[in-house]
């Protein structure tokens, strides 16, 4: 029986050090921090089945007039199993505040 999924979004997890001593987690697993978890998610879910593969890019950008705030491109495409040819390249933006 294959598994099949919906891909509805992307978590973003991440560590930052500050010089050599200092340093922040987003893992579920430790103390909370006032940094926050990112979840992008999908305009239009999709199907995946076992074996799928999703790739893509994700791009990065502060804005302007204010350092915090970030602009973020997601490109990704859903590549069927056995399949040499990757899907529709799909783009997505969000502004994070």
């Amino acid at each position: 029986m294959l598994l099949t999924v919906f891909f509805r979004r992307l978590s973003f997890l991440f560590d930052s050090v500050f010089l050599s001593f200092l340093s922040h987690t987003q893992v579920p697993h430790e103390k909370q921090t006032h940094w926050k978890q990112t979840a992008l998610y999908l305009a239009e879910p999709v199907m995946l089945e076992e074996g799928d593969s999703i790739s893509g890019k994700v791009h990065c950008n502060r804005r302007k007039e204010n350092a915090r705030h970030l602009d973020i491109l997601l490109e990704y495409a859903h590549t069927k199993k056995g399949s040499n040819v990757t899907g529709e390249i799909k783009f997505q933006n969000y502004a994070l505040y």
